[in-house]
């Protein structure tokens, strides 16, 4: 089942993680999820699911219109979440559409629970049932409803590489990151500084 795809999980936050599957390269727009077998390499790579879950799925979609369907609403639901990171990152007003969009999603949670007995104690493990395709997007709702509730709007931001689109959740202590990662965004607007900065004394 699974392909070899290359995830970036730089985000801090499941949200800006999923909306960062669409990036852009030398060659313009890059789509990371570009099919079902991608859709749930990324849910496990994410820890939404898990190898065996992602199996299970597999075997009973692919192939099927449940597949195509997965897909089609895990884009859809990106872009819904990627206008609203990028509203708030521009500190508009958040659209209510979006949350509309989101509660829709809430509403189709299907989940159940069962008793765990482990490390000598037992623990209560609640599941996502997945019986459709629009059971996928419920954990993606519920972080996105824990972005907003929990999460200082101002700590949301976008890499400062003008030719970047990732988004990230600003954890540091000092609440100054400014790149999507040091070693690529980061280093590239240092040397261009650099360079800019002796260019203009010579």
């Amino acid at each position: 089942m699974m392909t070899n795809s290359i995830f970036l999980f730089i985000g801090n936050h499941l949200t800006l993680d999923f909306i960062n599957t669409k990036m852009v390269d030398l060659n313009g727009d890059l789509e990371l999820l570009p099919d079902f077998d991608h859709l749930l390499n990324w849910f496990v790579k994410g820890n939404v699911l898990n190898i065996k879950e992602a199996r299970i799925i597999y075997k009973r979609w692919h192939n099927k219109p449940e597949a195509k369907d997965a897909i089609q609403l895990a884009l859809e639901f990106r872009n819904i979440l990627f206008h609203l990171v990028k509203r708030i990152t521009d500190k508009n007003n958040i659209q209510t559409t979006a949350i509309k969009e989101i509660n829709r999603v809430l509403l189709q949670e299907n989940e159940y629970s069962y008793l765990n007995y482990t490390q000598n104690k037992f623990c209560l493990i609640t599941k996502l049932k997945i019986v459709k395709p629009v059971h996928l997007l419920v954990p993606l709702a519920q972080q996105a409803a824990d972005l907003l509730c929990n999460i200082r709007f101002s700590q949301i931001k976008k890499c400062e590489n003008p030719k970047c689109v990732l988004y990230f959740y600003d954890n540091s202590k000092n609440g100054k990151r400014r790149w999507c990662r040091m070693d690529s965004c980061g280093n590239r607007q240092k040397a261009s500084n650099y360079y800019k900065k002796h260019i203009s004394k010579s």
